[in-house]
């Protein structure tokens, strides 16, 4: 594994598929991983902040992720350094890259097919959240019409990712 961040809030290094999916399943969603190589692997650091949280995450193996059932009350902004993560949120299909962060919402449906990959993985309480749309916007538009994707380009994503 290569550089890591938040070194000092290290929660998980693993090679066992199931203590990984034991431990990320109570930070992150619960989930069932089927593995693609013999190989597995994950390190997961994570910072608790208030109604938030930081994650760094590094996966250097290929692995199928499912949710199980609708996602909790968390919004969710994953920020890739390396690799790629393709997803179907609520069936349509998505894809993380260095390139192109992703975003999953509340009460989705999501499925993960993983490459190896490095990110950053932001968590945001949902009532957290939509106090401030509302507070913002005066209302809060469906999930489905939000985009599940934006470019690492733009300068708001960039400024985020650093």
């Amino acid at each position: 594994m290569t550089e890591h961040l938040l070194n000092s809030h290290c929660r998980l290094v693993t090679d066992d598929p199931q203590e990984s999916q034991d431990v990320i399943g109570r930070m992150w969603e619960r989930h069932r991983v089927i593995l693609r190589e013999p190989h597995f692997a994950v390190r997961w650091h994570q910072a608790d902040l208030k109604r938030s949280s930081l994650a760094y995450v590094d996966h250097p193996c290929s692995v199928y992720a499912a949710c199980d059932g609708p996602l909790a009350d968390t919004f969710r902004v994953l920020l890739p350094f390396e690799g790629r993560l393709k997803s179907r949120i609520n069936g349509k299909p998505g894809l993380a890259t260095p390139a192109m962060a992703t975003i999953h919402a509340p009460g989705q449906d999501l499925k993960l097919e993983i490459a190896p990959f490095r990110l950053l993985l932001l968590s945001l309480d949902g009532d957290f959240v939509r106090a401030a749309l509302l507070r913002r916007f005066g209302r809060v538009r469906a999930f489905e019409t939000w985009a599940t994707q934006f470019p690492m380009a733009e300068p708001a994503a960039s400024t985020l990712h650093s």
